[in-house]
């Protein structure tokens, strides 16, 4: 993999929960990843101010933009980091945020093209039959896109799950974009709209369509991200599911994933030094 002497662009996108931060871990576990984000975020500005490359870096999470806020909000250490970054990628792709130049202030980008197939009020009718999902909370929900929470043991094969549901919703006449995660999280999008997707239209709305694409996460929601990025880098955290997907789907020169005491930011560093992009 190049480093960053062979690459004019730059592009970061990083998941939060898991990822950057410790989300609901141990005091003690929430500092340690909070030390390693602001090593991260150190490390990002250097790398802005000296490597003389085009340098832009952001969130993509399946959030909601208010549940992000709220993180910024009650995480420092995570709003310092926000405070610099380019752009914000909510709701799992859904939503997309890109940094005003003059205002500093984060603007929503327009509406996916394909949203006027989007039908929320039928998918939910629809759904009502599969009562081992319920839906989650109004802060985890978003106009495109709704999410569930699964009973335990529903869901102990991601893939098998996501495709059964995928076919249920199929012959409903429904096809829409299933992405499941951690065990018990279920997103209904619209087609072909996810974190992936959505870190290849940011590309394009940042101007930079030929930028080098590192990506980091931790979970099955993160790998449209994963696969669409030049560097794919999984912290030391993530679930061994998780792990195992990333071994048997990306080539092996762009994944890295690092051991299992580089948690979380520490194992984002960990795979920007072991792809050549900062020293």
């Amino acid at each position: 993999m190049a480093g960053t002497e062979e690459v004019n662009e730059l592009i970061f996108g990083f998941d939060i929960d898991g990822t950057l931060t410790a989300g609901w871990g141990a005091p003690e576990e929430q500092a340690s990843a909070n030390e390693s984000l602001g090593r991260l975020h150190q490390t990002l500005t250097d790398l802005q101010a000296v490597s003389g490359l085009a340098i832009k870096y952001g969130t993509v999470t399946g959030n909601t933009t208010t549940a992000h806020g709220a993180i910024e909000t009650q995480n420092p250490a995570f709003g310092e980091f926000v405070a610099a970054a380019d752009f914000k990628i909510t709701s799992g792709g859904a939503d997309i945020h890109l940094k005003d130049f003059e205002t500093r202030l984060f603007r929503r980008v327009s509406d996916w093209p394909n949203v006027k197939d989007w039908q929320p009020a039928a998918i939910h009718e629809y759904m009502r039959i599969r009562t081992e999902l319920k839906r989650q909370p109004a802060i985890s929900q978003n106009p495109h896109r709704i999410s569930y929470i699964a009973t335990e043991h529903a869901m102990e094969d991601h893939t098998e799950y996501e495709q059964s549901l995928v076919n249920y919703l199929r012959l409903g006449g429904l096809d829409v974009e299933v992405v499941c995660s951690a065990g018990q999280y279920v997103d209904l999008m619209p087609k072909g709209v996810h974190k992936g997707s959505a870190l290849m239209r940011t590309t394009e709305e940042l101007g930079m369509p030929e930028a080098l694409l590192v990506a980091a996460g931790d979970t099955m929601n993160d790998r449209h991200s994963l696969l669409v990025a030049d560097c794919a880098i999984v912290p030391g955290n993530a679930e061994a599911a998780f792990i195992a997907w990333a071994k048997a789907n990306i080539p092996e020169g762009r994944l890295f994933i690092a051991d299992r005491d580089a948690r979380f930011a520490l194992g984002v560093l960990r795979g920007m030094q072991h792809f050549g992009l900062v020293g």
